[in-house]
């Protein structure tokens, strides 16, 4: 088994996960997944600087690239150590007000209703996402780092270290299958 294969297995089998999770109503084991796979992500694009750093610029640089979402990228890290740490809306970033809160929807709910009506009891408070825009984000960033790793000597080097040889046309027709 060569080395690419394992690390596009990884997130592969991580996407199809997040797609049971999010088809099961399962919300915060959803975004679990989404965040620690945007972590996992972003050490393999740019290695052992802070996570803070490293998840903020893979937001920026690859999924808001193909999809942006309302979040800036530092409140949706903010939102990744909420969730991940405490299962809580409330990070240490958002109490310190250098983070906005992020307000989640699922399922069949519409994005402008949670706004509308998160905006009444707390005005300009919150950012707003939608469960399954954030899965598209993701899954759309990692194909388009997929795309631009191939020239990057340090990340082939990290992917060759931690995983084990499956071609982009893979990862991009599992995309196109699941997008």
């Amino acid at each position: 088994m060569s080395d690419n294969f394992k690390f596009y297995k990884t997130f592969i089998d991580q996407c199809k996960a997040i797609d049971l999770c999010i088809g099961g109503n399962f919300v915060l084991p959803s975004l679990c997944l989404i965040y620690s796979g945007i972590d996992a992500a972003a050490w393999v694009a740019y290695g052992d600087i802070p996570v803070k750093e490293r998840f903020v610029r893979f937001v920026s640089e690859f999924m808001y690239k193909e999809k942006p979402l309302d979040p800036q990228p530092i409140d949706l890290y903010a939102a990744r150590c909420a969730v991940l740490h405490t299962m809580t809306p409330d990070s240490k970033l958002s109490k310190n007000n250098k983070a906005v809160p992020v307000s989640y929807a699922w399922g069949t709910a519409d994005l402008e209703e949670l706004k509308k009506a998160a905006d009444t009891l707390k005005p300009g408070e919150l950012s707003y996402l939608h469960l399954n825009d954030l899965s598209l984000s993701f899954r759309l960033g990692l194909a388009l780092f997929v795309e631009h790793s191939g020239d990057n000597e340090e990340c082939k080097e990290r992917i060759k270290k931690h995983y084990s040889h499956l071609s982009k046309e893979i990862v991009s027709n599992f995309n196109k299958l699941n997008i």
